[in-house]
C-alpha cells in the first residue's frame, strides 16, 4: 500500500505540472501584450567577413584584371571571405617580399618560386606552409610536386611550366633574309650585324629580371653540363670549383660580350614588362623571356607576328634547353586566417579554374590533362623529350645575388674591364656565398 500511494502521488504531481504547462502555453498563445522573456530568444549568429591579403607580381596570372575577376567569382561562392589584392612589378615585388619576411608583415597568400632564396628565407622564418596538405595539391603531377618541394614541404602551387628562350619578330628577321630564326651562333651574329646596319638592335635585355641579365650564361653552364656530368652535378648543387672550370666561365664572358654588341642601349635597366613592350613595338628583333611571355607581348601588340626560339649557342645536338617550374602561390603558415586561405587556394587551383588560367596564359600546364600549348610554343614539346633540359642558372645552381654579380662583371668586361679580374671578382663572390 505504501508503494501504491507513492506512485499515485508522483502521477498526480506530473499531471499537475503538465496542466500548468498547457495553461501557460495557451495563455502565451492568446496573449498579445506580454513579450517573451529575452532569454528565450536565440538570434542567428553572423560572423564578420574575413579579409585575406594577397600579393603577386603584375604578370603572374596574365594581368591584374583577370585575377580580380577570379576573386569576384570566388566571392559569389564564399561571400564570407574577401580577398584584397596587391600587384607590383616583378622586381619591386621581390624586394618588398624580402622586407615583409624580415619585418614579419606577411600577406596571407603570396607569390614565390620554390627554387629561389626568398623561399628558403620564408621557410626559415616559419612562413612557408606545406601546400601538399590541401586538396588541390592532388591536381598537380608527381614531378611538379617533387620539383617544388622545399624542406619536405610542397612550397607552392605553380601557375605553369616554362622554358626560357627568345621571342622573335618574324617580319623583321625576314627583312634581313631569315625565313626562320638563326640556327647557329654564327647566324645569330650575322643577323645582329644585318640589323645593326638598319639601326635595329638584335636583342632587348629586360635586365632587371634576374634570369635575363646573365642571358648566355644559362647556356654556357647548361651545355657544359651536358658533356661533363661532374660539372653538371657540381653546378646543380652550387658547388663548382671554378679554378678547375675557369675556361667555362671565360667562355661565358666572351659570348656575353659578343651578344652585347647588338643589345638595345639602356635595356640593362629594363624590367621584364618594359622589355616585352619594347619588343612588341618593334624596337628590337628579339627579347629574352619565356613561354609565359605571350600575354605581355600580345597585350602590347595584338596583331604581332612572332615566334619563340632557343638560343642557338651550340649545334643542336649539344645545345641545352633552359627549363623551370614557374612562380606560383603559397599560403603564409602563420596566417591568422589559415582556414579561409586554404579555402581560397583550393578553389583558385581547382582543375576548372586552372584551365582558365592556362587558357589565358597559353603556357605549358603544371596539371596533367589541363590546357593546350599555344602553336607559338609547339616546339617546346620536343624540347621536353630531348634529354637536354637543365634548370635556370639562378634557380638552385646559384642564388640570385651571385647570378646578378656575374652579369655585372660581364657588363664590366663589355665596357673594357679586364676579363681575368672580372672572373676573379665573381669567383670570390660565388665562393663567399657558398661558405655562408
Amino acid at each position: 500500500m505504501f508503494r501504491k500511494s507513492i506512485s499515485w502521488g508522483v502521477i498526480c504531481a506530473l499531471l499537475l505540472v503538465l496542466s500548468v504547462g498547457c495553461s501557460s502555453n495557451e495563455s502565451s498563445n492568446l496573449s498579445t501584450d506580454k513579450p517573451l522573456p529575452q532569454s528565450s530568444i536565440k538570434p542567428e549568429v553572423k560572423k564578420d567577413p574575413v579579409t585575406l591579403t594577397m600579393q603577386i607580381a603584375e604578370g603572374l596570372i596574365v594581368n591584374r584584371d583577370m585575377v580580380l575577376g577570379m576573386i569576384n567569382e570566388f566571392k559569389k561562392v564564399h561571400p564570407e571571405i574577401n580577398v584584397e589584392l596587391e600587384t607590383l612589378p616583378a622586381d619591386q615585388r621581390n624586394a618588398k617580399l624580402q622586407t615583409m619576411i624580415t619585418t614579419a608583415e606577411m600577406p596571407d597568400i603570396y607569390q614565390l618560386n620554390a627554387l629561389q632564396e626568398l623561399t628558403a628565407l620564408s621557410n626559415k622564418a616559419g612562413y612557408l606552409y606545406d601546400m601538399s596538405q590541401l586538396e588541390a595539391a592532388k591536381n598537380f603531377s608527381d614531378d611538379v610536386r617533387s620539383g617544388v618541394t622545399v624542406d619536405g614541404k610542397m612550397a607552392e602551387f605553380p601557375t605553369g611550366l616554362g622554358f626560357v628562350g627568345f621571342a622573335y619578330n618574324i617580319p623583321l628577321l625576314e627583312s634581313i633574309g631569315y625565313s626562320k630564326p638563326p640556327q647557329t651562333w654564327e647566324e645569330l651574329m650575322d643577323a645582329g650585324e644585318k640589323l645593326k646596319a638598319k639601326n635595329v638592335p638584335l636583342l632587348v635585355y629586360a635586365g632587371k629580371w634576374a634570369t635575363a641579365i646573365g642571358n648566355v650564361f644559362h647556356w654556357t653552364f647548361g651545355n657544359k653540363g651536358l658533356t661533363d656530368k661532374d660539372f653538371q652535378t657540381a653546378y646543380l648543387n652550387n658547388k663548382v670549383d671554378w679554378t678547375k672550370y675557369r675556361d667555362v666561365l671565360l667562355e661565358g664572358y666572351d659570348r656575353f660580350n659578343k651578344l652585347n654588341k647588338y643589345v638595345l642601349t639602356g635595356s640593362y635597366t629594363y624590367a621584364i614588362e618594359q622589355g616585352y613592350q619594347a619588343f612588341a613595338k618593334g624596337q628590337a628583333a628579339m627579347v629574352l623571356g619565356g613561354t609565359w611571355s605571350m600575354p605581355n607581348i600580345e597585350q602590347n601588340n595584338p596583331n604581332f607576328k612572332w615566334g619563340f626560339m632557343n638560343l642557338p649557342y651550340s649545334s643542336d645536338k649539344d645545345n641545352s634547353y633552359i627549363y623551370t617550374i614557374e612562380d606560383g602561390l603559397t599560403i603564409n603558415a602563420k596566417s591568422k586566417h589559415l582556414e579561409e586561405s586554404k579555402t581560397f587556394m583550393n578553389w583558385f587551383f581547382s582543375k576548372e579554374n586552372f584551365a582558365k588560367i592556362i587558357k589565358a596564359k597559353q603556357n605549358m600546364s603544371a596539371m596533367p590533362g589541363i590546357g593546350e600549348v599555344s602553336p607559338v610554343f609547339a616546339d617546346t614539346q620536343n624540347w621536353l623529350k630531348s634529354g637536354r633540359v637543365i634548370t635556370f642558372a639562378n634557380l638552385k645552381p646559384m642564388t640570385n645575388p651571385v647570378f646578378i654579380k656575374l652579369a655585372e662583371t660581364a657588363q664590366g668586361v663589355t665596357f673594357g674591364s679586364d676579363v681575368n679580374k672580372a672572373a676573379d671578382e665573381w669567383i670570390k663572390e660565388y665562393n663567399d656565398k657558398i661558405k655562408k
